[in-house]
């Protein structure tokens, strides 16, 4: 039996500790990154049951994946933690109690070896183990053959993209009003212009004023975003629904100045 595994792309950058048209597995032989042409990550985590067999999902074992299982049971029986690092990527561990699978540390933590848990990317060193920054590239997402719409979509790339808002990079067009938050090139939450009919430029909605100051807390399951807006006195009706598009209620601060004098007034 011959399935798609899920398919996304990826920045030459991945390859440059991998041997030329190199391709890297994960220790569950479910996750690989192909360097041979384009950049490519593959992966067969919408199955349990099944792992890469070259460009392919199959529910075989091979020789090489079955020893690598064997080695983490060993690994396992000697740690008191049980949770065991992948050795190739650094958003994935294993468990202990079924360490034939690995699993996903939450986007965008990533798997520190120095207190065998997920933390803030911030403060985890991965080495030679490959850190993926999209989201897209941590979970599995309809690949080629398969219906649904492209992940990226809902979860853009900010690899390579300032801290702050920046013009979403699938909801593209002229004049579109959708832009994307980013944090240490990594998704925070995408959102849309109040007024529709003004487009996001660089990192204004036009018409509005800029909404790029992001601030994120240590605990990264928890979501600070604060914007200053300059303002007319006409645009202040308008701003109210912005934080919806923004984050949740309880997450976000915004304020508006106007433009006559220094009184600040808060809209939500």
């Amino acid at each position: 039996m011959f399935l798609n595994p899920s398919v996304a792309k990826l920045d030459s950058s991945y390859c440059k500790h991998i041997a030329k048209n190199g391709v890297v597995t994960s220790d569950d032989c479910a996750t690989s990154v192909d360097c041979r042409g384009t950049a490519r990550v593959y992966s067969c985590r919408h199955r349990n049951d099944l792992q890469l067999s070259g460009s392919s999902c199959v529910m075989t074992t091979s020789y090489e994946c079955l020893r690598k299982l064997q080695r983490r049971q060993q690994a396992c029986s000697k740690r008191k933690s049980g949770l065991l690092p992948d050795s190739k990527f650094c958003h994935l561990y294993y468990d202990c109690s079924n360490p034939a699978k690995s699993k996903i540390c939450q986007y965008p933590k990533l798997f520190s070896t120095k207190t065998n848990t997920c933390r803030d990317f911030r403060k985890v060193k991965c080495g030679f183990r490959i850190e993926f920054k999209s989201y897209c590239q941590y979970h599995s997402h309809p690949g080629a053959g398969n219906r649904g719409p492209p992940c990226e979509l809902q979860h853009p790339n900010c690899e390579g993209y300032p801290d702050g808002a920046n013009p979403h990079t699938e909801k593209t067009g002229a004049g579109s009003p959708w832009y994307m938050l980013c944090k240490g090139e990594r998704f925070v939450k995408d959102g849309i212009c109040p007024n529709a009919r003004y487009g996001f430029n660089k990192k204004t909605c036009q018409g509005v004023g800029d909404i790029s100051g992001v601030t994120m807390v240590d605990n990264l399951d928890t979501t600070v975003l604060s914007v200053l807006c300059l303002i007319t006195d006409v645009r202040v009706a308008s701003m109210s629904t912005m934080f919806v598009n923004l984050a949740e209620r309880n997450h976000v601060d915004i304020i508006a100045k106007k433009k006559q004098d220094d009184n600040f007034i808060r809209l939500c």
